[in-house]
């Protein structure tokens, strides 16, 4: 059956109408004329026509496909439908790129946290440097009893529950600044060539002010005033006592 061109009610022009349900009248008119049952033009106006629009079967342009649309799988072998090959399934190379950056800082940021929440972060990021500061930045010091300072500032992990220098911190910066010391003197690393370290044998602090956040300080050895040196006396005491209970003399101490 031959059909001519027709338009729709909505005015845009068609090849061909599909077939409605017999009895629907529409009044669909042809370029020569009216419509007949057959699709054919008559010559009566305002004939039953079988063909109708419908919107719904009308497909979308391949633009909009192209743009909108999901790519659909195709066969490696021309002709046949299935999946697309491996190569294609592949995701953009940017998008990789961006996953595994992704990846590598959360990786970070986690051994990060691991380093600061199981570990004195600060101490052990802080003595190399001090060690680094002597070497580099600092004029070597060639006899061991000089007098030497370190200066430094209250960071916020110093701090307590009341804002200011934790005590235990005191003990700490002077543990750095020996260090520094040490490093100055060229002792550091004549213990390092024979393997051997350097042990501390007693510590004593007295506070007589606090520090704050971001206050600065200074480590520097004090005049051996008569307290001091009463303090030594009773640390040789002790030690003498101790060696005693432990079987040792003087001779292995002097070892």
């Amino acid at each position: 059956m031959k059909s001519a061109p027709t338009r729709c009610r909505c005015g845009a022009p068609r090849a061909a109408l599909s077939p409605a349900r017999p009895g629907k009248a529409t009044g669909a008119v042809g370029r020569d004329g009216p419509l007949k049952g057959d699709g054919e033009p008559g010559a009566e106006g305002g004939a039953l026509a079988y063909s109708t629009c419908d919107f719904r079967r009308v497909h979308p342009s391949a633009g909009f496909v192209r743009w909108f649309a999901p790519a659909a799988p195709r066969s490696p072998v021309p002709g046949l439908a299935g999946p697309a090959p491996a190569a294609a399934q592949r995701a953009p190379a940017g998008t990789s790129v961006a996953g595994s950056a992704t990846m590598l800082l959360v990786a970070l940021l986690a051994i990060a946290l691991a380093y600061f929440a199981l570990l004195d972060g600060w101490y052990l990021v802080r003595v190399p440097c001090a060690v680094l500061r002597a070497r580099l930045l600092q004029p070597r010091v060639r006899y061991l009893l000089a007098e030497q300072r370190y200066a430094d500032r209250v960071l916020p992990s110093d701090l307590d529950l009341l804002l200011h220098m934790n005590n235990a911190r005191y003990l700490r910066e002077a543990d750095v600044a020996h260090v520094a010391h040490l490093a100055r003197c060229g002792v550091l690393g004549a213990l390092r060539a024979l393997g051997a370290s350097s042990v501390l044998a007693a510590s004593c602090a007295r506070y007589r002010r606090s520090l704050r956040l971001l206050e600065p300080f200074e480590v520097e050895p004090p005049e051996l005033p008569a307290d001091l040196q009463h303090w030594v006396a009773y640390n040789e005491a002790s030690s003498q006592l101790l060696r005693a209970e432990s079987g040792l003399g003087d001779a292995a101490k002097d070892q």
